[in-house]
């Protein structure tokens, strides 16, 4: 089960996962445009229209004094607040100099290309190598490593996950806007957190769900329950998502997005390693690298063939090689592409990992199996 956020928490915190909403832009009118909150998190606008007007402004046309970029050049509401491989050629071949094409997420982050941008829908994010146990074999001064990470989703996320990034590198929403902000909008002013403020209400309205069903759950309302099915594929699918079952050792909870008490891990755990890290084609979205670990028994070790080291490398810990958050299963219909780095495109290429994962684990699935799995996901 996951623990949801209390109200406060939600309304002062959990604005910040769209890229680049942590500042202000440069002009005059801009500074002075949102009214302050109070410090219990009420608003001092006299009504949640008010509010909500304001966080859509922000989030749809703020550029905060940066590339020209806003919340919503990333975080299209057309594409589940993210931007998939189709929705950037389209705006590519529409316009090369739209705000999502600038020089931080080019391919060698100098504006030279974009072909990664386009193929993937990927940006580039810079982990710190801050681990005195672990470093690059071939670059041992390194002292950080770029590594391509599709951009995250905001439907039901900021207010129904409390488990912020791929990794989890972020331990609050404000330190993760900080970050996007930095990294990817080129910001001329530091971030203002009454329009933070402002932009969390706006990102836990009604848009920013995929369902009625959450939208309740967020609110209190009756947990989510996995729904029956109804041709014979999906209920022999429906099987395989109980708690005990195939799938749902992982994908348990309200949010389907925690281990449950079949899990090797234990109950409740938010991040495993399906080998998402290693199984996908050398060289296609991140090179793969030697990573040197002293273990915690001091014994040293060198792990190779590893396209993205994943949470690794925010806990420092060996155990975590490879391992990334479980992703909510609710609407996963809609949201492709899918796993840390945009690599599936497609359910259907989800399945075919899954098939390699399963043969690693010596585990018995057959492709009736896999085939009622898929037909199950296209229901959620």
């Amino acid at each position: 089960m996951i623990l949801r956020p209390t109200i406060a928490s939600t309304f002062i915190v959990l604005a910040l996962l769209a890229l680049g909403c942590a500042q202000r832009s440069a002009s005059p009118t801009s500074e002075a445009s949102s009214p302050p909150l109070d410090d219990g998190g009420v608003t001092s606008l006299r009504s949640a229209a008010s509010v909500r007007q304001e966080g859509a402004r922000l989030f749809e046309k703020e550029t905060f004094g940066g590339n020209g970029r806003t919340c919503s050049t990333c975080h299209r509401a057309e594409e589940g607040f993210s931007t998939t491989p189709a929705g950037a050629q389209k705006r590519f071949a529409a316009d090369p100099k739209d705000p999502l094409f600038r020089p931080a997420d080019s391919d060698d982050g100098a504006g030279n290309q974009y072909t990664r941008l386009l193929a993937h829908a990927t940006i580039r994010v810079e982990i710190p190598l801050k681990c005195p146990n672990i470093w690059l074999e071939d670059d041992p001064t390194a002292k950080s490593v770029i590594l391509n990470r599709g951009i995250p989703e905001l439907l039901n996320t900021p207010a129904l996950d409390p488990m912020l990034m791929s990794d989890g590198r972020a331990p609050d929403l404000e330190q993760q806007a900080l970050a996007a902000v930095h990294d990817h909008v080129n910001p001329t002013v530091e971030l203002n957190a009454n329009d933070l403020q402002h932009v969390a209400k706006y990102e836990v309205t009604e848009d920013f769900f995929s369902s009625d069903v959450l939208r309740s759950f967020s609110n209190g309302g009756p947990v989510p329950e996995l729904p029956p099915g109804k041709t014979p594929a999906e209920i022999r699918g429906r099987r395989h998502y109980l708690p005990n079952r195939l799938c749902g050792t992982c994908h348990s909870g309200p949010m389907l997005n925690t281990t449950s008490e079949a899990s090797i891990l234990g109950a409740g755990h938010r991040f495993n390693n399906t080998r998402t890290g290693e199984l996908v084609p050398e060289q296609i979205i991140n090179p793969f690298l030697k990573w040197h670990v002293i273990q915690a028994d001091r014994t040293h070790r060198v792990f190779q063939s590893f396209a993205d080291p994943g949470r690794m490398l925010i806990t420092c810990k060996r155990e975590d090689l490879t391992k990334f958050k479980i992703r909510s299963l609710w609407n996963v219909k809609h949201t492709a592409p899918y796993f840390h780095d945009n690599s599936a495109k497609t359910l259907e290429d989800v399945i075919a990992h899954y098939k390699q994962f399963f043969i690693l684990r010596k585990l018995s699935v057959s492709d009736q199996d896999l085939a009622d799995i898929l037909a199950y996901l296209k229901l959620l």
